[in-house]
């Protein structure tokens, strides 16, 4: 995998997704003491030029997932700001998240989030449904996703139960993207699969980003994966970002 590891500054005029001083702590509590909150995500700062890929790398413990979950508005963040277009989720209420949902999705590691009680056609209709896309263009797109990620069309009636490994994350990715979101962060996408699957899955998303003009963030452990698919790579270390 070639070495693409750039350290230059965006233009924030280009920037759709930006972190400003963002912190996430984690209350300890304790019967005797005030709650202490050690800092997990301390004042990181990141600006993601429209339609390209910024990679987050570090070691195990780092930082990484929380970030990732902090950047999506599925945890809370104690300060700072998660900036889409400009608009800050961390401001939004409730509705308004949850409308503008659509526009930011994550993808984790873990495909433990695919139900087993339901076809992969019906996991990935049920974003369809929830963004009130009408039902007369959801086999459409379940066809045109599945194809964009290398996967028959005969996955759609099975359960994730009757894939293999990089199926599921394949699901997975799909499932996120077929929404048409803005902005997707990856959470370790690619670290469970071997090296040959795992170069088909990037080069897939390689592909869809060019066709859709996606914005990827890869937070990854592996600079192999982050080299070949990042424009921009920041070391994040102990919660911080290293300049």
């Amino acid at each position: 995998m070639p070495d693409m590891i750039s350290t230059a500054s965006p233009e924030p005029d280009n920037t759709v997704f930006r972190l400003v001083n963002l912190t996430v702590q984690a209350p300890r509590r304790t019967l005797f003491r005030a709650p202490r909150s050690p800092t997990i995500i301390d004042r990181v700062n990141l600006n993601v030029i429209e339609g390209t890929t910024m990679g987050i790398q570090g070691p195990s413990g780092a930082g990484k997932s929380t970030l990732a979950r902090a950047a999506s508005g599925l945890i809370p963040s104690a300060a700072g700001s998660v900036l889409l277009d400009g608009l800050d989720l961390l401001a939004m209420s409730s509705p308004e998240l949850r409308r503008t949902r659509q526009r930011i999705q994550l993808v984790l590691q873990n495909t433990s989030s695919l139900s087993p009680y339901h076809r992969v056609s019906d996991i990935l209709t049920e974003p369809l449904r929830n963004f009130g896309v009408e039902p007369g263009a959801w086999e459409q797109r379940v066809d045109e996703i599945l194809e964009s990620m290398s996967l028959p069309r005969i996955v759609a009636g099975r359960y994730p139960s009757e894939l293999s490994g990089g199926q599921q994350q394949r699901v997975s990715i799909a499932r996120a993207l077929i929404v048409d979101p803005a902005v997707v962060i990856f959470d370790e996408p690619v670290s469970s699969l071997d090296r040959v699957v795992q170069l088909s899955v990037l080069d897939d998303l390689k592909q869809r980003q060019s066709e859709r003009g996606l914005t990827y963030v890869i937070i990854t452990h592996d600079p192999n994966v982050a080299a070949y698919m990042c424009d921009e790579i920041r070391e994040i270390s102990a919660g911080k970002i290293v300049e």
